[in-house]
């Protein structure tokens, strides 16, 4: 029902909007997002100035806006009216490639990447809380308080 038309290897991640009643999800891959709703209704994330990249990880927060990690060490915000267009970047969180994890949790928004660093980032002020110097990041979870990172 959801199947993506083409190289299906191009989807990296996948992720369900938090807001409370929402029946979209995104996915994230090679020089794309998309957003679904639960009627196979795709639309294309919508790039508009910001730079095209491909991405690794998907998040959500639970007002509906979905945060994605490129390749290019930034974080990609999407919202907007039509909820699918990039309305800002956060870089400077990540030294050089990639960002391949991102958890939105507790109202705060864990991005992992190749420079094995872990940041809790307040989405609101955009500053970094709290991080962690570890490797390479592959996965990022988040609960009571407790980080697990893979």
């Amino acid at each position: 029902m959801f199947k993506d038309k083409g190289d299906t290897n191009k989807i990296h991640d996948v992720c369900w909007d938090a807001k409370p009643g929402s029946n979209r999800f995104a996915t994230a891959g090679l020089k794309h997002i998309y957003f679904w709703d639960t009627n196979g209704r795709k639309d294309k994330g919508l790039f508009g100035n910001f730079e095209q990249t491909s991405f690794a990880c998907v998040a959500w927060c639970g007002e509906g806006m979905c945060y994605t990690g490129g390749a290019n060490s930034k974080i990609y915000v999407w919202g907007g009216d039509d909820g699918r267009t990039c309305v800002a970047t956060m870089d400077n969180f990540h030294k050089a490639g990639f960002i391949s994890a991102l958890r939105f949790a507790e109202g705060k928004l864990f991005s992992g990447g190749k420079d094995g660093r872990v940041n809790c980032i307040d989405t609101h002020s955009r500053a970094v809380e709290k991080f962690w110097d570890l490797s390479f990041v592959r996965a990022i979870d988040f609960f009571q308080g407790k980080l697990l990172v893979g």
